[in-house]
């Protein structure tokens, strides 16, 4: 491994000339660059990432400090934010989500992980944004150390705002939704704060052969009509502003890797609301990855960071999304595998061997028909001019 001087927040777009010149550095151990395959005439690329939660370190850069070089590579990163910055309980016996045990809040000082990581954007829209009030501690915190979210706010209007992020001559738009939402003050509203929200609700049908006992019922979920006519108007709004629009989602059922009816709904009326990517998280485990109509859909973009302690050793796996933008359109989509070492320190795979090829496979037998996945260099290629 090499060591590299990395500082706390920069524009990288001098990477070289930033980690000679500018002081106050943080001395890590990482991997060397991943080597992409090269794409002539790109204007930038954008990384993706799924759950990310920092906490209880004595170093938050610690958790990245394997992939730093490949993501201050990047022309903008963009995770799903999976632990707000408010603070915790000093009481163990309290949690700070009060109907989720052990749950807690990660610290203030933790962001200066995503900081030195370089992340551009954060998704707040998950169901660990909560209660409110823990909400608005953490955008204060994100507000202070410049990094920009989706996804919550004081109030309805905030909730649903776009980032529009304006870089290399395109302009990058991003919305960030939940689906899996506590059922009271959770929500953002038009006078409480909170998240965006895409609610579900959830139908269950007998089966036909009534005369078999013990045989289970078909579970049906479906989008609520009012919320996702909602999400279409923010992304058919966003999509006359940017050039390429991302949204965030949180959906999925822990450690279930299968696409629920209501996931493949919000996809495909968000693609043609004017979606390009649906980086879907939420379930912590990598999903399938489709193409509907030219546009990717990942189903479950796995862990990325986690730290919260009944996860820690457990959920290990995860994806690295790459986008390359040319002529103010995505040009290319591929990804690579990660997974967490034993100092729970993210690292990435080799998706031609090991365990890395491992990971490959899964999500190619979880995909399926409903996309084309190449492994090609040291990265899959997301075939997204097959039409299916």
């Amino acid at each position: 491994m090499d060591h590299i001087r990395l500082p706390r927040r920069a524009s990288y777009s001098c990477l070289a000339l930033f980690v000679i010149l500018f002081a106050d550095f943080s001395d890590v151990q990482a991997q060397q660059a991943w080597p992409w395959e090269a794409n002539k005439g790109k204007q930038a690329s954008i990384l993706l990432f799924g759950d990310t939660n920092i906490q209880d370190r004595d170093n938050p850069v610690d958790a990245f400090q394997h992939v730093l070089p490949t993501m201050i590579q990047a022309d903008m990163r963009i995770v799903n934010l999976e632990g707000p910055f408010a603070g915790t309980s000093k009481d163990p016996r309290l949690p700070d989500i009060p109907h989720k045990e052990r749950w807690k809040h990660s610290e203030p000082e933790m962001v200066k992980g995503l900081t030195v990581a370089g992340i551009d954007v954060v998704g707040v829209a998950n169901n660990v944004t909560y209660p409110w009030m823990s909400l608005l501690k953490s955008l204060e915190v994100l507000r202070k150390n410049n990094i920009k979210y989706a996804g919550g706010g004081n109030n309805l209007q905030e909730a649903h705002a776009p980032v529009i992020v304006e870089k290399n001559g395109f302009k990058t738009g991003f919305l960030s939704y939940a689906s899996t939402v506590f059922p009271f003050q959770h929500a953002a509203t038009e006078s409480i704060p909170g998240i965006a929200s895409v609610r579900v609700d959830t139908y269950y049908k007998p089966v036909k052969n009534l005369d078999k006992p013990g045989m289970g019922m078909e579970t049906m979920s479906i989008p609520q009509p009012e919320e996702l006519s909602r999400m279409r108007e923010d992304i058919r709004k966003l999509r006359s502003q940017a050039d390429v629009v991302i949204i965030s989602i949180h959906w999925g059922i822990s450690d279930h890797d299968a696409i629920l009816d209501y996931q493949t709904a919000i996809a495909h009326e968000a693609i043609e609301a004017g979606a390009d990517i649906i980086m879907g998280h939420g379930n912590h485990m990598v999903g399938a990855v489709e193409v509907y109509k030219g546009k990717t859909v990942f189903y479950g973009l796995g862990n990325f960071v986690f730290d919260w302690e009944k996860m820690r050793g457990r959920k290990m796996e995860g994806m690295a999304i790459k986008v390359d933008v040319k002529n103010k359109k995505v040009d290319r989509i591929s990804f690579i595998p990660m997974i967490r070492d034993d100092n729970n320190n993210v690292m990435f795979l080799d998706p031609t061997e090991g365990k890395g090829l491992e990971i490959i496979r899964n999500i190619q037998a979880l995909t399926g028909e409903l996309s084309e996945l190449k492994i090609q260099g040291k990265e899959v290629l997301v075939t997204t001019n097959k039409q299916l």
